[in-house]
């Protein structure tokens, strides 16, 4: 192979070199000696071949037999040389055109395989965050299941502790029936321990009465129904059960609903909506804010835990 390119390479040289030669014969008016030379190139293996080659020759001889007066051979070798010329002509343009399509479909390569990669990175990155969302979903779900597991079982803890404490508040209510015959009218905050015992056994009553799941109930208006007014009841409220009246009334309500979820079962299928309106909240949103901060977790992840 090295062989023949260095062998083409030399035919290339000595024809380029012949040509200049005859192109300096018919300047020279040498005319018989530039046919001669055009016809011994034209002898060549590689002449054969070569469209260029043949035109030249064609030219040239043209040329020269112009110089010798011989119009016919003139136009003859001029005819030959304008078909070869317009031959030459088609195959470089074949051969730009051939390099210009080379050039779009390498660009249009490059531009569909620049693409390709872009759409899969693309791809990639979308498909990426997506699976970090989804991990991140995953685990906040997961924390928010195991913080509400906590609460519940510590709201099932305190709500033991609560049944007991009821138990004892019945004990000590008839302890305050046996002293109140024989207690003396003390005065502390405005309020005397009668009366402070009087509401305290009005609000055992409401309590049992369930007066709470009366959506009006209002500060206001249980101070009507206990024959006092609403800084005593309020007083009493705070001193007895650490809190103000509405989240008293809330409390109650909540643990109402969820004494019927704990002991009823047909009260776990309700809508939150029927529950909300079974304890006394005017709202189901109302409900649900209350109830999660009284018990830590939702009324659906409560009811699913103790199904």
């Amino acid at each position: 192979m090295i062989y023949l390119a260095k062998k083409l390479k030399s035919d290339v040289n000595i024809i380029e070199g012949l040509g200049q030669k005859v192109t300096l014969y018919n300047k020279m008016g040498r005319y018989p000696e530039a046919i001669h030379l055009c016809d011994s190139i034209s002898q060549m293996p590689f002449t054969k071949n070569s469209v260029e080659v043949k035109k030249n020759i064609y030219e040239a001889l043209s040329n020269a037999y112009l110089g010798l007066n011989d119009a016919v051979n003139a136009k003859k070798y001029k005819d030959l040389y304008d078909n070869k010329k317009t031959e030459t002509d088609k195959l470089k343009k074949a051969s730009i055109d051939e390099s210009i399509n080379q050039i779009v479909n390498t660009k249009s390569t490059q531009i569909k395989e620049n693409e390709r990669k872009s759409s899969t990175i693309i791809i990639m990155i979308i498909t990426s965050v997506c699976i970090i969302i989804s991990l991140l979903i995953y685990l906040f779900q997961r924390n928010k299941r195991i913080k509400e597991k906590q609460a519940f079982d510590h709201f099932v803890l305190i709500y033991k502790e609560r049944e007991k404490t009821l138990e004892r508040t019945i004990v000590k209510e008839g302890i305050l029936k046996e002293q109140s015959s024989i207690t003396k009218q003390k005065y502390e905050g405005g309020i005397t321990e009668s009366k402070e015992n009087e509401i305290l056994k009005a609000l055992q009553r409401f309590e049992k009465e369930k007066g709470y799941l009366d959506p009006n109930i209002s500060l206001s208006v249980l101070s009507a129904k206990l024959s006092t007014n609403n800084s005593y009841l309020s007083e009493v409220i705070n001193k007895h059960h650490g809190k103000n009246f509405n989240t008293y009334i809330n409390e109650l309500r909540i643990f109402y609903i969820i004494d019927k979820l704990n002991n009823n079962s047909k009260y776990r299928n309700y809508k939150i909506s029927t529950l909300a309106e079974e304890s006394g909240f005017i709202s189901h949103s109302a409900f649900t804010i209350v109830f999660k901060k009284v018990t830590g977790t939702s009324p659906s992840f409560y009811i699913k835990n103790i199904q």
